[in-house]
């Protein structure tokens, strides 16, 4: 897959206008988690088209879980890729959805998060030509995962050298979610440029546990009291929390990431 992925990095995404009839294939990935609706919305306005810059089309990824509006039916469809062709439910979806990656040339996986997470852009690494999409969005922040490996070993986005996942917070706000993908989207499919500067970020391994939501009131991407740094013992101004609630089942209050510039 990856020599594949390799053959399109002379692509330049950023261009304003491509005149050849060869157009980067774009793929929207929708509903990994089935009770992530913004996905319908895509699927369902931009199941396919081209222009000048983009030809795309949009998958449901885990259908019976969209269907049953619940985020996965065995297993997290967002933790098991590669996938195996007599695994499980997700992993035989994992496995089937990997078998066509290489034939996009940027994949866009859509979520809709619980908490009320800032929209974020999540990519494996920030190289150029995904810095240059990340533009096409009218979001500010970009997070880093830690090169598809610990924790994020298995996301989707962590096959694919060209894949950006997008979280929308505020799942209680269904409409304003669209609003907000349709206009990123119409912003990526046009090449229009949104933002001049954009926060860039890093996923650390690291996690605040759940016992401290009883005396902490942490949010996405505002930084730490001196009262939180004393208690949690972290004493860099460049960590914030992210996820925050997200996680309870886990028993995690918050992920954390570590700002490392701006684009």
């Amino acid at each position: 897959m990856s020599s594949k992925f390799s053959s399109i990095k002379s692509k330049k995404f950023g261009d304003n206008h491509n005149p050849s009839p060869l157009v980067p294939k774009l793929l929207n990935v929708c509903c990994t988690h089935g009770n992530e609706r913004v996905g319908c919305f895509i699927h369902d306005n931009y199941s396919t088209g081209k222009n000048d810059n983009f030809e795309w089309e949009s998958i449901i990824a885990n259908p019976e879980a969209m269907y049953l509006n619940k985020r996965y039916i065995q297993q997290d469809l967002n933790r098991v890729f590669l996938g195996k062709a007599d695994g499980n439910y997700e992993e035989r979806l994992a496995y089937q959805i990997s078998q066509i990656l290489p034939n996009y040339d940027l994949v866009l996986d859509w979520h809709q998060s619980i908490t009320d997470i800032s929209d974020t852009i999540f990519v494996k690494k920030l190289t150029p030509n995904l810095k240059q999409v990340c533009q096409y969005f009218d979001i500010a922040h970009i997070v880093e995962l830690d090169n598809g490996q610990g924790g994020y070993q298995g996301t989707l986005i962590s096959q694919v050298e060209n894949g950006i996942a997008l979280e929308y917070g505020n799942l209680h706000d269904h409409q304003d979610a669209c609003r907000r993908v349709q206009r990123s989207l119409s912003g990526v499919l046009n090449k229009r440029r949104f933002r001049k500067v954009q926060n860039v970020y890093r996923m650390l391994d690291q996690s605040i546990s759940l016992e401290f939501s009883k005396i902490l009131k942490l949010k996405d991407f505002q930084g730490l009291s001196r009262d939180a740094m004393e208690i949690l013992g972290i004493y860099d101004l460049n960590i914030y929390p992210v996820f925050v609630g997200g996680y309870k089942e886990e028993g995690i209050y918050c992920k954390l990431v570590q700002k490392i510039g701006r684009v």
